[in-house]
């Protein structure tokens, strides 16, 4: 007759300490992979409160753009309110102007690249003076009408 193998109990538990074991591993490999991930993800980020999150969700990029004038003639890198009304015209003709701005529609009063490049591309032009302003102020008037 032939004998039926029985399992051995060693092998039984040496089989669960294996699997045991490449759990663990593949645990903490998934582990190290996120935190590096992460750390690549976060950087370049900055908290705005100076506090640390506990999740990554609270993060925003540092913008790049900085305000060199508040001054007429506007272009790129100006900060002015008149800069809205500009946005504001281009927003009219469905321009990409980004989600920055009160109600994240790219209005911020930024002459910043979207702006630039959207102005460049609707209208032609990359400087606008006072009288620019006003007739585009003009335009978004009639426009209401």
């Amino acid at each position: 007759m032939r004998k039926e193998s029985v399992p051995n109990k060693n092998n039984l538990t040496s089989v669960w300490i294996a699997i045991t074991a490449f759990s663990v591993l593949t645990g903490a490999g998934y582990w190290l992979y996120r935190k590096r991930k992460m750390a690549k993800e976060n950087e370049g980020m900055t908290w705005q409160s100076g506090i640390r999150p506990s999740s990554s969700s609270l993060w925003s990029r540092t913008s790049r753009f900085k305000c060199s004038s508040t001054k007429y003639p506007l272009t790129y890198g100006n900060c002015h309110e008149d800069v809205k009304i500009l946005q504001r015209y281009l927003k009219v003709y469905n321009e990409d102007l980004g989600y920055s701005g009160k109600n994240r529609d790219g209005v911020d009063g930024q002459f910043g690249a979207k702006t630039a490049k959207a102005a460049k591309q609707r209208l032609k032009k990359d400087l606008f003076t006072k009288e620019d302003i006003q007739s585009i102020k003009t335009s978004l008037k009639m426009m209401k009408r």
